[in-house]
């Protein structure tokens, strides 16, 4: 039911001390944490260098780190202390980077396959001329047959070798590709999208929030987008530490409430927390009335095709055609305008009331009455708490400004609880409600503590708890106690663009959005890190956008062939193909077939069913992967192109993907083996193949050098690659709230005109014009680019959303999970427990680093939670063998007796293969959780995989049930699994220095 816990902060940091002090005493003579060497290194011999540069062991964080490089090789990696983002730090991932880079499996040629696929594939050795012509002459066979529909790309986790995949595709008119974001950020970001903008869930955690509260994610060791120390720092020092979590995680044992939720049943906690924040009046108001649509005003009776207008250039597409039943002007008097958005102000008629207007056209952005936008002109520095707990906290830094308050021209109060009449342009007299009021009336009014608990099995005390000593006094009235660090959990349960809608709106209205601490978004600064530019299309983009004869087309009218536009129409707007769509139509051809795919590390275990994706990829014709290894799903490929490692590409700026506004730049460190190579050079060769220019051919080569393209990427910067890196060499990381202090260096800027932009991970000149970038240029609680493609009226809408009313659509309701024991309960007699998967350890990042010695002998099985009390009605003891089994598939874990999930739960690892197997499958069909996957199981506006909160049953592997007689999986030939630390395997995958050519 939720638990609260008593250690409190000062023992905490008794404990940080006393561990430091153990440290101290062990002295020089035992390895430290954060310098890892190499096998065989000697420190004291040979040409040394050090390298500064930013660590890609993982796909998030940007860590800073230096590489010590001795007579060419990298012997030792450790923390970079002018990393303020990663506190100077850096993990086993990072580390064990060295064993990765000099793997003896590391693809090192290409390769072309000449067996039949789903048998070993007799790869050969070819030319790299030879491969780029063979996949540009399979490819446009494919197109040619096809259409672009027929070709797909996959990519991976924004790494340099894992983003290519669409940028290539696109050379055959590709427009469906399988990517990680569908179920990783992706849908977060596209919820920002619709709220106030892309990226909003990132959560300031460089800035010490008074009060943390961690969602449905364990940063302490996954590195996603908060590096463990940071995070360590954060607790130490919050006043308060929530944990919102189906388990009790590493760093939870510290938390002073544990809100252990039912897996997938997040958007009921977030409305149940918005019930409180709204009964009790602990929202922002100055932030919800001025800079929110709750005060704007909605009516039932009016015709949603009635004078759309065109708004949202900054909006994902750059605009569309809004259709709406919020009320404006236009449904008041003939020639009214159709930007003027009504709302019932408190104070106009001497008191009375009465109604006024936000004006949302884009050259506008008024209220009425106002000649001018009245952007903050004083502002007030935020200093926070010293980033290091070993001292004694009196040495705090400047992290910002924050905006004095500014007021309205003419002095007014916009409603957020009103309800009434008006007359319309054709007499009738309707009823309208403010937003606000409509969100509490139809969706949150219901979610009471008592409610929100019976859903997700949480005690309604501990709940209001939490919310008080979040929401309910602020330690600095200025701006809230923190955001919320929200992250994966509630992005992998089958309702997950509602979910994130409910968390972005509830941490906006206490005034969480833009503050310190708060949910910032990404980090935006004139650098273009993202890896997937095509720098001669951006300039041919920028030449057409420019003519006046160029027709406006809607993304949504874009991505109208989009495999499942039919199914989830949302997604020709958000340009994301769901993963089942592109199976579909790879293995049935529905609604058109695929059968060419480019890809760049992209994980076809990563989402929908494994079995299914796996099935699917052996029907395509035509099949490129681009990898460090050969895995899995390289072992279905037609051709295999060799990708260079972090430690070797050549230098590249790098950006903190979340709130922590550092930049820097990943370095070359030492040389890469074989003819292994950079993407940017290989889409470089693939382009020249192709005939189209990736450079812009009027100011050089159209095909190179890479140098190029290292230069476009900070062109905004006013300096080339090389005076970039000089300086990063000597400066160290750059802290964007110094070199930016404008568009990042400033908070709230939807006050000072800093947040309208393109929409997108880099900054881009907007209008300088105050509001945020959606259509009503305020928060939009009800979500007007939902209504417009989403309403009722809509023609051909699915099955999934047809009987859903518009409040349902455009506001964000709760619904339970497409599998789980209150939507599927005919399940649960079979399958009676409720698993969630996707836990974090300190040594894997997703399917990475599985034949890495330092991390498989730390970690060599895969782990499933399961409660002491379920274990021993099972007859399951601490690391016995268990078979996981859904309707759809089955797999085997090791078991993990832990009090921290309760009765009825289990917590399974995600995305295992087994280096150590033969191929083609190295063994994923035999411990990956995604082959328990129901492929149907989706969010419906969205269609991201359910892949927690599952139906399943446990029981042990015995030698009866189990293939070979042996509980641990074996390979085709029986011979078992690596599974402790002393399998000589191991040291068969030690880092090979020689032969590397």
């Amino acid at each position: 039911m939720g638990m609260k816990l008593n250690t409190t902060r000062r023992s905490f940091l008794k404990l940080s001390a006393a561990v430091a002090g153990s440290a101290a005493l062990v002295g020089s003579s035992a390895m430290q944490p954060g310098a890892a060497m190499a096998e065989g290194a000697n420190p004291g011999a040979g040409d040394i260098k050090r390298v500064r540069t930013a660590c890609r062991g993982c796909g998030k964080m940007e860590c800073g780190v230096w590489v010590t490089v001795q007579n060419g090789r990298a012997i030792k990696i450790e923390g970079d202390e002018s990393a303020y983002q990663s506190n100077g730090n850096c993990c086993t991932k990072s580390q064990a980077s060295i064993q990765a880079a000099y793997h003896p499996d590391r693809l090192l040629y290409p390769l072309k396959r000449t067996k039949p696929k789903g048998e070993e594939p007799g790869w050969q050795r070819i030319s790299w001329d030879e491969a780029i012509k063979t996949c540009h002459e399979k490819l446009t066979e494919v197109q040619g047959k096809y259409g672009g529909e027929g070709v797909m790309h996959m990519t991976g986790t924004s790494r340099f070798w894992g983003m290519r995949g669409g940028p290539l595709a696109s050379l055959y008119g590709a427009v469906n590709g399988h990517g990680a974001a569908q179920i990783c950020k992706g849908i977060r970001r596209d919820a920002g999208s619709l709220t106030i903008e892309n990226g909003i869930f990132f959560n300031e955690t460089v800035g010490f929030p008074k009060v943390y509260v961690q969602w449905g994610t364990g940063p302490s060791i996954s590195n996603y987008d908060d590096t463990c120390r940071t995070i360590t720092e954060v607790i130490a020092r919050s006043e308060k530490y929530i944990l919102i979590d189906p388990r009790l995680n590493n760093e939870g044992h510290e938390a002073d409430i544990h809100l252990a939720l039912r897996p997938g049943t997040d958007g009921a906690m977030a409305l149940g927390w918005t019930h409180l924040v709204m009964k009790n009046g602990w929202e922002d108001h100055e932030f919800c009335t001025r800079w929110s649509n709750g005060p704007y005003l909605y009516c039932e009776e009016l015709d949603i095709n009635d004078q759309p207008f065109h708004t949202g250039k900054f909006t994902r597409g750059n605009g569309l055609d809004v259709k709406t039943r919020l009320l404006r002007e236009c449904d008041l008097v003939e020639g009214g305008s159709v930007s003027r958005f009504m709302v019932w102000d408190s104070l106009a008629n001497n008191g009375e009331g009465g109604l006024t207007y936000f004006d949302a056209d884009e050259k506008i952005g008024l209220w009425e009455g106002e000649k001018e936008h009245h952007k903050p002109t004083t502002f007030t520095d935020y200093v926070r708490p010293s980033g290091d707990i070993r001292g004694d906290g009196s040495d705090g830094d400047v992290s910002g400004r924050i905006p004095d308050p500014t007021q309205f021209e003419i002095e007014r109060e916009p409603e957020l609880w009103y309800e009434g009449e008006v007359t319309l342009k054709d007499g009738r007299t309707v009823k309208v409600k403010s937003v606000w009021k409509k969100y509490w009336d139809d969706v949150v009014s219901k979610y009471t503590p008592e409610y929100t608990g019976e859903i997700c099995d949480v005690d309604p005390k501990l709940i209001e708890e939490a919310v008080e000593a979040w929401a309910g006094q602020r330690f600095d009235p200025r701006f809230s106690n923190g955001g919320l660090h929200y992250q994966l959990a509630p992005e992998q349960a089958g309702n997950s663009m509602q979910n994130f809608r409910a968390l972005g709106i509830l941490s906006a209205m206490v005034g969480a959005y833009d503050t310190p601490a708060g949910n910032r978004g990404m980090t935006r600064v004139p650098i273009n890190a993202g890896g997937v530019a095509i720098p001669a299309n951006e300039v041919a983009a920028a030449k057409k956008k420019k003519d006046p004869n160029e027709p406006f087309v809607e993304q949504f009218d874009k991505k109208a062939n989009i495999a499942c536009a039919e199914e989830f129409p949302l997604t020709r707007w958000t340009a994301r193909t769901d993963a089942k769509s592109c199976w579909v139509a790879a293995l049935e051809s529905k609604p058109y077939p695929i059968k060419g795919c480019v890809a760049v590390t992209g994980n076809f275990m990563n989402q929908s069913n494994a079995t299914y994706a796996w099935n699917a990829l052996k029907s395509l014709d035509f099949f490129v992967d681009m990898d460090l290894w050969h895995a899995p799903m390289t072992e279905l490929a037609d051709i295999k192109l060799p990708a260079q490692h972090w430690l070797e590409i050549p230098g590249f700026a790098r950006i903190s993907q979340g709130a922590h506004g550092a930049f820097g730049a990943n370095v070359n460190c030492i040389a890469p083996p074989g003819e292994a190579k950079f993407e940017i050079e290989v889409a470089q060769m693939w382009f020249k193949e192709a005939g189209k220019p990736f450079y812009d051919p009027e100011t050089g080569d159209a095909w190179g050098p890479v140098t190029r393209y290292m230069d476009h990427v900070i062109k905004d910067t006013g300096m080339n690659h090389e005076e970039f890196l000089d300086k990063f060499a000597k400066h160290g990381w750059f802290r964007a709230k110094d070199e930016y202090p404008e568009i990042w260096g400033t908070y709230k800027r939807y006050e000072t005109g800093e947040l309208r932009q393109v929409d997108g991970m880099v900054y881009k000149e907007g209008d300088h014009m105050p509001g945020m970038p959606v259509p009503c240029m305020k928060m939009e609680i009800w979500s007007t680019i939902m209504e417009t493609y989403l309403s009722p009226e809509t023609k051909g809408l699915p099955e999934r959303l047809k009987d859903l009313t518009p409040s349902e659509i455009c506001l964000p309701e709760y619904k339970e999970p497409p599998l789980s024991p209150v939507s599927t309960p005919e399940l649960m007699e079979e399958y009676p427990f409720n698993m969630t998967t996707g836990r974090r350890n300190p040594v894997y990042f997703h399917s990475e680093h599985r034949q890495l010695p330092w991390c498989r002998e730390q970690w060599p099985v895969p782990r499933v939670e399961i409660n002491p009390a379920d274990a021993e009605k099972l007859g399951i003891q601490q690391g016995d063998w268990v078979w996981i089994e859904s309707k759809d598939g089955k797999i085997r874990e090791v078991a993990d007796l832990y009090h921290g999930v309760k009765p009825g739960v289990i917590n399974t690892e995600h995305t295992w293969w087994l280096p150590e197997f033969s191929a083609p499958t190295h063994g994923w069909e035999l411990v990956c959780i995604n082959a328990l996957v129901d492929k149907e199981a989706q969010d419906p506006y969205t269609g991201s995989s359910q892949l927690r909160a599952y139906p399943v049953k446990i029981y042990k592997a015995t030698p009866e049930n189990s293939p070979f007689g042996n509980p641990c999986p074996c390979d085709v030939d029986g011979t078992p699994c690596i599974s402790d630390a002393s399998d000589p395997r191991l040291k068969a995958w030690l880092p090979t220095y020689e032969g590397r050519d």
